[in-house]
């Protein structure tokens, strides 16, 4: 099996960012092909988390793991939103291995 290709860039301008990991890579036509998976996970937030979002972490408001946030969550959507996360973050542990 092929070793999976990560180039990681660094800037302020989003686009130039995303134009210059595919530059990296050999450009989108090499990496991108018919029944390619392609994940982009850009960090491209902001220096710091939003007010809301801050507000809400202050007030302990921790997403599925507490019940609250944006949305009130029912036992059985906790229960399956871990389940969900877990099975996600073992299938990417197994596409590690066959790096």
């Amino acid at each position: 099996m092929a070793k999976s290709q990560v180039a990681l860039v660094k800037g302020e301008d989003t686009q130039a960012n995303v134009t210059k990991v595919f530059d990296l890579m050999g450009g989108v036509q090499n990496v991108i092909r018919e029944g390619t998976t392609v994940i982009l996970k850009p960090n491209a937030g902001h220096a710091e988390p939003s007010k809301l979002l801050v507000e809400k972490m202050e007030a302990g408001d921790l997403g599925f793991k507490t019940g609250k946030e944006f949305q009130e969550w029912t036992e059985e959507e906790i229960a399956a939103s871990r389940k969900n996360l877990t099975e996600g973050l073992i299938k990417v542990a197994k596409a590690l291995d066959r790096l």
